[in-house]
């Protein structure tokens, strides 16, 4: 399928959840990453909430700090849907990039291209992305962490079990470099305002496994009104 490659999802919760201003939100995500402390053992898995930074953010903040310093050869952000009842499948965004007061952050296409390639239910339908803030408001934390990142958004329409099997095979099929990645990120809300970062390091702690299913299995939408944004051409 061809795709527009233009689109730029804008963000709909800036000035809601976090501080619209650039300079303000990165002295935010910044303290928050400053007074967290970091641990010496590798997460496994993370839970980070996705709700508004002064609400959550220092909650939030000590998650990411453990990422700090770590190596990823990519990362898939997993979002919950909130605001789109009659959208029950699986959504990548494939092309282009999502715009945070921090900047762009451009989409792993080839990355998205290998989830997508698993076939329905996962699919690219943008728009249900464009008022979700579930992997929104994850992203500045990230960006501040990884200079440079590319990433690719998946929004869970519906937490099926049918949903979450197709979703966990699609994670553990051979990537675009060839076999599974060595060090993948995602994150994945299982609660209203909670999500989980998992982190895997070889095939047999791929998604596929009981835990990580256990993990995926678990989001709730609770139909939250959030303010309306688009993309651009």
């Amino acid at each position: 399928m061809a795709y527009r490659t233009t689109l730029v999802r804008e963000p709909a919760v800036a000035g809601a959840f976090y501080p619209a201003d650039p300079g303000a939100l990165q002295e935010m995500v910044d303290r928050l990453l400053a007074e967290a402390p970091r641990y010496e053992t590798e997460p496994a898995a993370l839970i980070v909430p996705h709700a508004g930074y002064i609400y959550s953010g220092h909650v939030a903040a000590w998650g990411f700090r453990q990422l700090e310093g770590r190596p990823y050869d990519a990362v898939v952000v997993l979002g919950t849907n909130h605001v789109e009842p009659f959208f029950h499948e699986i959504s990548v965004w494939a092309r282009g990039a999502w715009r945070t007061p921090l900047g762009e952050i451009p989409i792993d296409e080839e990355l998205a291209d290998a989830l997508l390639a698993a076939g329905p239910p996962l699919r690219f339908v943008p728009e249900v992305h464009l008022e979700e803030h579930s992997i929104e408001v994850e992203l500045p934390f990230l960006q501040r962490l990884f200079p440079g990142l590319r990433f690719v958004p998946v929004m869970i329409g519906e937490p099926s079990p049918e949903n979450i099997e197709a979703l966990a095979e699609a994670l553990a099929r051979p990537w675009p470099a060839g076999g599974p990645l060595s060090s993948p990120a995602a994150t994945s809300p299982t609660t209203r305002g909670m999500s989980t970062p998992v982190r895997w390091t070889s095939a047999p702690s791929a998604p596929s496994s009981p835990w990580m299913r256990s993990c995926f299995a678990t989001p709730s939408r609770s139909g939250w009104p959030v303010g309306s944004r688009g993309w651009r051409r």
